[in-house]
């Protein structure tokens, strides 16, 4: 009896296979060899495309967000709107004498706020509108860009305040331009420290304001 060393199986021969499939499909179709070869091949190539695009389908679904969960999605905390006494008391504080304060009516034709104050510094005048809004304030702030009367003044929105200056009429003198940045400094500040305080609270019922404001007839 013989006990010698079992032989492992022959692996499969992949030639001879796929040569018998060959003839087989060139019998039943008629078609030549080289037909029978770009047709399987284009077969093989449909199948692994739609193998791969399947599996990328699958793959993008399992890492997509789960629409049923709540998503966090964080806020910013609106900045205080200033009324006109408040923003005339931050003007204050540049120590820029202010003449000539009358009040404007508004709404009107060309501005959309709800208060405002023309005034007179360093030779210059100055616009100071009071918005409901930021949004509102930055509208206005686009229209008076493009505007005849007011597109060479010098511009600044901080929050809900629009403040012009006519400070680049030709010629102008240094000090005019450094006064419209310095009048609107306290301004920028408060924008960016809505919490910051004045030295001094001004109200429309304190007797000690620096500026008082006549209504324009």
């Amino acid at each position: 009896m013989s006990t010698g060393t079992p032989q492992s199986p022959e692996p499969p021969d992949l030639e001879r296979a796929f040569e018998t499939f060959l003839s087989r499909v060139q019998e039943r179709s008629g078609w030549t060899r080289y037909q029978t070869l770009v047709i399987v091949a284009a077969g093989f190539a449909i199948v692994v495309t739609c193998c791969l695009t399947g599996s990328l389908a699958i793959l993008a679904t399992s890492n997509s967000p789960d629409p049923t969960a709540t998503r966090i999605i964080p806020t910013l905390a609106a900045l205080p709107m200033l009324t006109l006494d408040d923003a005339i008391a931050r003007i204050n504080v540049a120590n820029i004498s202010l003449t000539n304060v009358t009040l404007v009516s508004v709404p009107d034709t060309t501005w959309s706020a709800v208060q405002g104050v023309r005034f007179t510094a360093v030779g210059s005048t100055y616009l100071l509108l009071i918005y409901p809004s930021a949004e509102q304030a930055t509208a206005d702030l686009a229209k008076a860009m493009s505007s005849y009367t007011y597109k060479k003044w010098g511009k600044s929105r901080s929050g809900n305040v629009l403040l012009l200056g006519s400070i680049s009429t030709t010629p102008q003198p240094p000090s005019t331009m450094s006064a419209f940045a310095t009048l609107n400094a306290p301004l920028m500040s408060w924008m960016l420290n809505p919490a910051s305080t004045l030295p001094v609270t001004l109200s429309s019922n304190t007797p000690t304001r620096q500026v008082s404001a006549t209504r324009r007839p």
